[in-house]
């Protein structure tokens, strides 16, 4: 199975299963002149920790009222975009964001149509994914190993290397196409991993010890998970520590599709991954439902990035913009992106300048035309959904063409639309400071 397939195989699971299964639905509401005292009673006595606040786009929290007194108006607080999401995104994606928010709601067109809380990482649904995202990575594993070659074999004892055989043995009765690598364990797979430098390098690992650790937590939630436990028991009782492990588990069942990353999977906010020039827009939205998005200028517009694309822009400035030579340069920036700035940077792209020549970005014309790398603000002509485009403006520039233009005071608007579309959507101004090419 190739790592598309893979890639095929997590797209399939996250779409599957959705936040909607482990959503309240028909969320309990409160009226807004309602006293804290009583409705404090009312959450304790139904088991919720959040209630919505009728005809507002708001919620009181339990913990608010504990001391509180008056109106229960007075204490409420306003749903953020950053805690909307759509009914159609990515479990997953939906638990990883419970590690630094309490609640998310489940949002349609016009009003929330369900809560979901830590305490619903217990449901079954939340483990369901997470076995699902192994099961997966197991099966990429086995293709990287493939790949590898015989130097994997040498990273497993004897033992464990006749125990295979006897598994192959059995199986290849009913189907011819079974190569021994199919009969590897997930453990054994992890350890081949850890003992190999290669595959430890394609997976952005820098010792074996960080494998060893990884194998040894991903052996015991799914051993646990796969004998009748949730995701919080599975987590030692830690619903924080348990949306961390989901976060952690997807962005390796990534990491190993993809075969390559920069960094690791330890504690990464997200996979990041290189696409050619001409698809790199397309796999950005194609494979991230994830939105950034922060202000620009000195009028405080608002530009949207799909965050993979995002993390790459910003990466690849930062490379390029600490280069001195076109040595280090091309030692740090992906191919496509090198092959790039070459052909604009040179009169003779096929004269490709020496390691030892002198570099500085400033100095290179087309990043100072706007020309390299992609402008975030054009790019929404492109991918957004034209009823969200619809909300902003095209503006045109002299040097670079049109672009898209969102006013500060639609950011409501356009966060809802893109909801609507099953996007994520996040501020994250630093992300967007970084992927912009405006020193």
């Amino acid at each position: 199975m190739t790592a598309g397939h893979i890639e095929q195989l997590i797209a399939i699971a996250d779409t599957s299963l959705t936040v909607e299964q482990i959503a309240t639905a028909e969320p309990y509401r409160i009226d807004p002149d309602a006293e804290t005292a009583d409705v404090l009673d009312q959450l304790k006595n139904r088991g919720f920790d959040f209630a919505l606040v009728r005809h507002r786009l708001a919620y009181v929290c339990k913990q608010d009222l504990v001391k509180a007194v008056g109106k229960v108006s007075e204490h409420a607080r306003q749903i953020q975009p950053q805690d909307l999401v759509s009914v159609h995104l990515g479990l997953a994606s939906a638990i990883a964001r419970l590690e630094h928010q309490e609640v998310l709601f489940v949002f349609g067109r016009e009003e929330p149509l369900g809560i979901v809380t830590r305490a619903d990482l217990a449901r079954p649904a939340a483990s369901m994914i997470v076995l699902a995202l192994i099961l997966a990575a197991e099966t990429g594993l086995h293709d990287l190993i493939q790949r590898a070659g015989r130097d994997c074999w040498r990273a497993i004892s004897a033992a464990q290397i006749t125990q295979v055989e006897e598994r192959f043995q059995e199986l290849v009765i009913n189907n011819a196409e079974l190569t021994p690598a199919d009969c590897l364990t997930l453990v054994q797979r992890l350890e081949v991993v850890g003992k190999t430098p290669a595959l430890r390098q394609s997976l952005g690992y820098s010792s074996r010890r960080e494998v060893t650790s990884w194998k040894n937590e991903l052996k015991k939630l799914r051993n646990d998970l796969a004998h009748a436990g949730n995701l919080v028991s599975a987590s030692g009782g830690d619903p924080v520590r348990a949306a961390r492990l989901v976060g952690k588990v997807q962005r390796f069942a990534e990491c190993v599709a993809a075969g390559r990353i920069p960094g690791d999977v330890r504690d990464r906010g997200s996979m990041r991954r290189y696409y050619t020039t001409a698809g790199a827009l397309e796999g950005a939205t194609k494979m991230s439902k994830t939105i950034v998005y922060g202000s620009i200028g000195p009028d405080g517009a608002l530009v949207f990035i799909p965050r993979d694309l995002a993390l790459e822009l910003r990466d690849s400035l930062k490379i390029a913009r600490e280069a001195t030579t076109w040595g280090e340069l091309r030692a740090g920036l992906p191919g496509h992106r090198i092959e790039a700035l070459t052909e604009l940077a040179t009169e003779n792209p096929d004269e490709r300048p020496a390691d030892t020549t002198a570099f500085a970005l400033r100095d290179v014309g087309a990043y100072a035309d706007g020309d390299w790398p992609e402008w975030p603000a054009q790019l929404q002509l492109e991918w957004m959904p034209e009823d969200t485009r619809a909300l902003g403006t095209i503006q045109s520039s002299v040097l670079n063409g049109d672009f898209l233009e969102f006013e500060a005071d639609r950011e409501t608007e356009v966060i809802e639309a893109l909801i609507a579309h099953g996007y994520a959507v996040l501020r994250d101004q630093g992300l967007v400071d970084g992927a912009s090419a405006r020193d």
